[in-house]
């Protein structure tokens, strides 16, 4: 089996082209373990074919399709000349709109698949399992994430993907590589460090990176980034971050409303439309997450924002408060009105 992973772990993403070993050519080999991954707006009023892929090669027929329809539940047809292979899962789907996730994990060689449908952050969870899946040969798959004229996505599809893991890449909170972060030889782009480089903190301490994380990820769905804009937030430039990152703020506004001089929101609770927006232009995001051991406050080029934890379970409490969603609202009413007592670290 050769299945090529892209860096970060995804064997493939929707309109992100793969390594190929020579111009026009695709590339070879079965993906025979993994999981392929859909996100999708939702809620869909009927049944509807979210992805459709039809090839022919030397009389060998192949097809991949999934079908969507929240009566009855998924479908996936998978075709390898005369060998088909149904995967089901009964309905009926959860109606509340957001995003949904469809992930086939399945493994050929021990004969078993899992199909299941989530509501990322909800809780919902939905599966199935079976017998008898087929490998996917890579130009196969190729093809369905390129824009292809041999496949066919419906437009409430958000972004496709496989992965030779048995669960999707998971995303620490992150910054864009070209971000700058202090070093105690002057600012270095977070894509440049490596694990050792030492690293300054909003403490003014100094701390080695035990591992730093490099990976290509979906721009939308649930994976949608935050931009925080100029100046609202640093000065002169915008900044590209997980929606999940816990940026440092201080300033008066912070104390008056909170009774700390400092804490930490997640991106996401800062989005206003305005000065912090979900950016959604774009397909494929590269990002790098830093990790510094116990969980600490990294000093960026005018934000500062909290670690990551590559090893689970071994989490630790964050130095400072973290605001929850609703907690964060009064922060967020403080902006509409103009004030500026507050500043991102």
């Amino acid at each position: 089996m050769n299945t090529a992973p892209r860096p970060g772990g995804w064997t493939a993403l929707s309109q992100h082209d793969p390594t190929r070993p020579g111009a026009g050519a695709g590339r070879k080999g079965l993906m025979e373990r993994g999981a392929l991954v859909l996100e999708l707006a939702v809620p869909l009023r009927k049944a509807q074919v979210l992805l459709d892929y039809h090839a022919e090669a030397d009389g060998w027929e192949r097809a991949f399709s999934i079908l969507h329809d929240p009566e009855s539940g998924l479908t996936i047809r998978h075709r390898q000349g005369k060998a088909v292979a149904l995967h089901r899962l009964c309905g009926p789907l959860p109606a509340e709109p957001g995003i949904a996730q469809v992930i086939l994990t399945f493994d050929a060689p021990a004969r078993h698949w899992k199909l299941s449908y989530c509501r990322p952050g909800s809780g919902t969870f939905l599966a199935a399992t079976g017998e008898a899946p087929l490998p996917l040969p890579l130009d196969d798959l190729d093809r369905m994430c390129a824009l292809s004229p041999l496949v066919r996505r419906h437009e409430a599809v958000l972004w496709f993907g496989a992965t030779s893991q048995a669960t999707p890449p998971c995303a620490s909170g992150w910054v864009h590589p070209q971000s700058r972060i202090a070093t105690p030889s002057g600012f270095r782009q977070a894509g440049s460090l490596g694990p050792g480089d030492t690293v300054l903190l909003h403490d003014g301490s100094a701390r080695g990176l035990r591992s730093v994380r490099h990976l290509d990820l979906p721009g939308r769905g649930s994976h949608t980034p935050v931009r925080l804009r100029a100046p609202y937030f640093v000065a002169g430039h915008d900044l590209l971050v997980s929606a999940d990152l816990p940026v440092l703020l201080t300033g008066g506004d912070i104390e008056d409303v909170y009774g700390e001089p400092a804490l930490l929101v997640a991106a996401q609770h800062l989005t206003d439309g305005f000065a912090a927006i979900f950016d959604t232009g774009h397909m494929v995001v590269r990002t790098v997450s830093l990790d510094v051991g116990p969980p600490a406050v990294v000093q960026g080029d005018g934000m500062a924002f909290l670690s990551a934890s590559h090893t689970a379970g071994q989490n630790g409490p964050p130095p400072l408060r973290q605001l929850r969603g609703f907690e964060a609202m009064a922060l967020l009413a403080a902006l509409n009105r103009g004030n500026t007592g507050w500043r991102a670290a």
